[in-house]
């Protein structure tokens, strides 16, 4: 929403963050999240984050002078932690949105002008008051604007750091809550272009055909002739027909016909003001299948590594559990560990980063070193990261982050013995997970940072045949996630699973990569502290059931050089009826 109000010696704007990617969270490694569906300022976990806040179309002159500038937040959490944070601006002619690329946000250059703000303590959830009003931010807005490239409509973005913890509302937790901007200051608006924003994209499982559009056109009011809007079909793979209820309206259906309607829809939004005018574009993906998966349902949990009291191993001894697959051969799951021989005292007693656990946990049946696998550097895998089994070729697959390869291990049933390991680049420079398609023998791999899912064929001699950019292809920045960790694939859909750390959620795909849905795990108990590798298999307690195995580092040798914690939960899959 832009609203503008002109007055005799003053003009005020008001502008709210309209986008999953104006407001973002920086963690100290420096993976950033768009989605998360709140924004703390800035303690999380374990850690004080970077928090970046960025509004578009900022109608202001040129060097005008600037009056009063305050942000308005709104109470998602109540904290009363002492807190002080500093807000700076970054220092440029157009702030850049937010993405995934490391350290986006504290790499920025700042502007001089900061401001110091201790709020008092929000004790309320849903509040929006005084107390969440930022203190005047001119200074910084000054700055910006004097800058000899600033134009009206470019953005701003500001930068918090500081210590403490206040929980607002971001775009994804609340877009009607999200952070808003109030600037005061003198001098004319120009006319600006209108600002589209066409709404989420999304999938739909055929026979479903019809799509809700739900568009956004703000507009400066200027320069006073009527707005019109319009809808269009401007691109994509899919060869149906599309038609809208009203193309002229912001909210309308569609509906894609035809014989053959598989594939992906760009539509296009557009709105003139008579003398300016903007597009935005949504994709629409339209899937052969249908929503199989329709929740998760915690049924087990177990930890892994070493008792806190005693200080001796647990059943399952990985300190650090990475990656997880279920074995059919054997109904098994195997555990890979990507740091436990960087913690001395626990590696010393386990000498092992490779665990084969009983599916509920109950039984550690046996467990590898791959560090020091066949004495031959190339294949001594030294940081186990995810790891897959396919039941086509009887191989399991190994990540290893580090070094940016996946290593093929065969296995007898007591030794792993390394056969070859492939590069992942230049496509993915942060391979983490991996997962193997039982019945088309593709082999999935998640880029972690990069977001990128690489596909192998084992039969094709374990070649790369695809890299499908879920930024592109989830067709909903909803869908995107900020930091993949773990991809698993439902044996029974072919789906795939994508768990992410920073938005505390599960995602499925399409195997094109297109946005189906996903699930929430930040309510599982205990809640995951930083969830890893996916796999899927036979349920441990429903026998006609099927369950995602979703292991949990938790703690990090990063912060703690002595911390011997983890964990694995099992979700049994809920299907329709």
């Amino acid at each position: 929403m832009i609203t503008v109000t002109e007055a005799s010696s003053s003009t005020e704007i008001l502008l709210q963050v309209t986008s999953s990617s104006d407001d973002a969270e920086e963690n100290i490694s420096g993976r950033v999240s768009l989605t998360s569906s709140d924004l703390e300022m800035v303690f999380e976990k374990t850690e004080n984050q970077t928090v970046g806040i960025r509004f578009n179309g900022v109608n202001i002159p040129p060097a005008a002078s600037i009056l009063n500038a305050t942000i308005q937040f709104t109470v998602d959490e109540a904290t009363n932690v002492p807190t002080t944070l500093l807000i700076e601006g970054d220092a440029s002619d157009h702030a850049a949105i937010f993405d995934n690329t490391l350290f986006n946000i504290s790499s920025r250059a700042r502007t001089g002008a900061g401001v110091s703000w201790a709020p008092a303590a929000w004790t309320v959830a849903g509040a929006a008051g005084a107390e969440q009003l930022t203190p005047n931010l001119a200074s910084i807005v000054q700055e910006i604007v004097s800058r000899p490239g600033w134009n009206a409509g470019n953005s701003i973005a500001f930068i918090i750091t500081g210590e403490g913890e206040r929980v607002a509302e971001s775009f994804n937790g609340d877009s009607a809550a999200a952070a808003r901007l109030h600037v005061e200051f003198t001098g004319d608006p120009v006319n600006l272009a209108p600002v589209v924003d066409a709404g989420a994209g999304g999938s739909l499982l055929l026979p479903a055909n019809t799509f809700d559009l739900d568009g956004t056109v703000t507009d400066d009011g200027l320069p006073g002739g009527p707005l019109t809007t319009s809808w269009s079909h401007v691109g994509g793979t899919g060869s149906g027909v599309v038609s809208f209820d009203d193309p002229g309206s912001v909210d309308t259906r569609v509906t894609f016909s035809g014989v053959d309607i598989e594939g992906t829809y760009i539509l296009n939004l557009n709105a003139d003001d008579g003398e300016r005018s903007a597009d935005d574009q949504v994709t629409v993906n339209i899937i052969v299948g249908g929503y199989d998966v329709v929740g998760l349902n915690q049924v087990n949990f177990f930890s892994t590594g070493f008792d806190a009291l005693s200080g001796n191993p647990l059943t399952i001894p990985s300190i650090d559990p990475a990656g997880v697959t279920f074995h059919p051969p054997t109904g098994r799951l195997f555990i890979s560990d990507s740091e436990i021989n960087e913690v001395p005292a626990a590696f010393d007693i386990v000498q092992a980063s490779l665990f084969e656990s009983e599916a509920s946990g109950d039984t550690l049946f046996n467990q590898w070193d791959l560090t020091q696998q066949t004495g031959n550097e190339p294949y001594s895998n030294r940081e186990p990261t995810g790891i897959g089994f396919c039941s086509g070729d009887q191989h399991f697959y190994v990540t290893n982050d580090d070094l940016k390869l996946v290593y093929r291990y065969a296995f007898d049933g007591a030794v792993f013995s390394a056969v070859d390991s492939v590069s992942t680049q230049p496509y993915s420079a942060d391979p983490e997970g991996i997962a193997c398609d039982p019945i088309n023998g593709r082999i999935y791999v998640i880029g972690g940072a990069g977001i990128n899912i690489l596909v192998y064929e084992y039969a094709s001699g374990f070649v790369l045949q695809e890299v499908i950019d879920l930024v592109t292809a989830a067709g909903d920045p909803v869908g995107v996630p900020s930091d993949p960790e773990g991809i698993a694939v439902d044996p029974v859909t072919g789906h795939l699973f994508v768990v992410s750390d920073p938005d505390n959620a599960i995602f499925e795909y399409a195997p094109s990569g297109a946005y189906i849905q996903k699930f929430a795990i930040d309510a599982l108990s205990p809640k995951p502290m930083s969830p890893q590798g996916l796999g899927i298999g036979d349920s441990s307690v429903n026998p006609e059931a099927m369950s995602i195995y979703m292991v949990d580092g938790m703690l990090d040798n990063d912060y703690d050089p002595n911390e011997r914690d983890g964990s694995v939960y099992e979700l049994e899959i809920q299907r329709a009826q």
